[in-house]
């Protein structure tokens, strides 16, 4: 993640700058394209598995 912009649902859900997004709703992506694919469906509730530093972390966004 380049930036987070305050107020939207990605800082809502608790995205920050340098996180890693490795996954979405339980399916892996390995880029942007992947990611999009995934999200076109427009699920409601979208489970994210981030990289933070040393952590892999959980974040879901509505």
């Amino acid at each position: 993640i380049d930036e987070v912009v305050k107020g939207s649902p990605a800082a809502q859900a608790g995205l920050q700058k340098d996180d890693v997004i490795i996954g979405v709703n339980r399916d892996r992506v390995n880029s942007i394209a992947e990611m999009r694919k995934v999200l076109a469906a427009k699920p409601a509730i979208i489970a994210l598995q981030i990289v933070r530093g040393n952590e892999s972390i959980y974040l879901l966004m509505r």
